[in-house]
């Protein structure tokens, strides 16, 4: 009896943890080239142009993915987007219950190690510091090779 359980215990074990059919694997860390722009409602000039360079890391159950995006062009730090993966697309949201009307939105298409994306998420004035207006920008990731496991040497 012990015998037959512990198979179908590790079997269940191991299922858990491989994606779902039709879900792309992108666990890991991407860099981000970033172009765009910030729209602003209460200065001038009205838009300023983006273009720059960031990290991504993805993190993945079954369909299920986390993806943490780094600072660009004076964005919020490791803004995490909650969302699913499958059919060779990605989407995600970012929302904070104390503050409904910062909703940020990332959607792209997986091609290879890349992931062609979007990502838009309004500002709003209601808070001290933040600026009425939106950030809109287009995204590249390119998926960081995993970095080699090099052999303990001993004299």
């Amino acid at each position: 009896m012990r015998w037959t359980v512990l198979p179908v215990l590790m079997a269940v074990a191991v299922v858990a943890f491989v994606p779902a059919a039709g879900a792309q694997n992108v666990a890991g860390d991407y860099t981000v080239s970033v172009r765009g722009s910030n729209y602003y409602m209460d200065t001038t000039p009205p838009r300023r142009t983006i273009s720059d360079t960031t990290t991504m890391k993805i993190t993945q159950t079954g369909d299920k993915v986390s993806v943490e995006f780094g600072t660009f062009a004076g964005s919020s730090a490791a803004t995490i987007f909650k969302g699913k993966v499958g059919n060779g697309l990605i989407c995600g949201v970012w929302w904070y219950e104390g503050a409904d009307h910062e909703t940020k939105v990332l959607w792209g298409r997986l091609q290879g190690p890349t992931i062609r994306g979007r990502l838009m998420y309004p500002r709003v004035a209601y808070r001290e510091g933040l600026v009425p207006g939106w950030t809109e920008i287009t995204f590249l990731a390119r998926k960081k090779p995993p970095t080699p496991i090099r052999p303990v040497v001993r004299p």
